[in-house]
């Protein structure tokens, strides 16, 4: 059970949620030409109980998109050591975290996913969307991730072990996610690793499908929408891996070929 402090609340964003604004919109517009009848029929001593049942309907109508929209986007609660998601009772700890980013490929800006799917040490693979949060909701989740992990395994890969990231279809992601059950528990997502590429990173070279290449050779980086580039010295393209791909704990990726990559 947890019983945390917890460092940050994160909550549906109602301000981007145009069709709950439109409702709301759309209920006080019913509710002031049905009022305005409702008052005529008092006045003539027609009272309808029908003008009250839509009333009471139009009432009702934003709270029912409210609650339907909070099931959908639960609270997200930050903790120094992790974070949880709706009614998870325990914390899905940065330091055995595995996630996802899948993507829009139209978006060219740093940071634009569409959703997270992620899996601690003992849960199983679930998927936050992140269309209705605040922009900035899950900066916090990408800085104590690397936070709790950059050190440990960088040092660890400078004593001479390895890193390996899975490379990931995101078609084939997306639709293992569009299968989910109702709990939101994503089957089959360990297939899918299987049969995935790998990048591996050590700290004298780098394996991008299936090919060594030395840092000191070759010149590897991230691009701003997320793409990963292998060039030669002479600034020959080797090899791209695009957006339509997603990669394995991707800020942790990024930080670690940002450190290794020398020229």
């Amino acid at each position: 059970m947890n019983q945390k402090k917890v460092k940050k609340i994160e909550t549906l964003d109602i301000n981007s949620t145009i069709l709950f604004k439109c409702t709301i919109l759309i209920s006080l517009l019913l509710i002031s030409v049905l009022g305005f009848f409702l008052y005529e029929s008092i006045l003539k001593n027609t009272f309808s109980w029908v003008i009250i049942i839509i009333m009471s309907t139009s009432l009702l109508l934003p709270l029912c998109l409210y609650l339907i929209l909070l099931k959908k986007y639960p609270t997200i609660k930050y903790y120094d050591e992790g974070f949880t998601v709706g009614n998870e009772k325990d914390i899905n700890t940065y330091s055995d975290l595995e996630y996802f980013y899948t993507k829009n490929k139209n978006k060219i800006l740093e940071n634009k996913f569409l959703s997270i799917i992620y899996k601690s040490k003992t849960g199983s693979w679930k998927e936050i969307k992140i269309k209705r949060y605040r922009k900035t909701a899950f900066d916090l989740f990408q800085e104590d991730y690397l936070k709790s992990n950059y050190n440990r395994i960088l040092k660890s890969i400078q004593r001479g072990n390895s890193e390996s990231f899975y490379v990931v279809n995101q078609k084939k992601l997306k639709k293992v996610v569009a299968k989910s059950n109702k709990s939101n528990s994503i089957s089959n997502v360990k297939e899918l690793l299987k049969t995935s590429e790998r990048l591996i990173i050590t700290s004298e070279y780098i394996i991008i499908s299936n090919g060594m290449y030395k840092w000191n050779d070759y010149r590897v980086y991230q691009s701003i929408s997320g793409t990963i580039i292998l060039k030669d010295l002479r600034d020959n393209t080797l090899k791209v891996i695009e957006k339509d791909f997603s990669l394995h704990r991707e800020n942790l990726l990024s930080a670690l070929i940002e450190k290794f990559n020398v020229n």
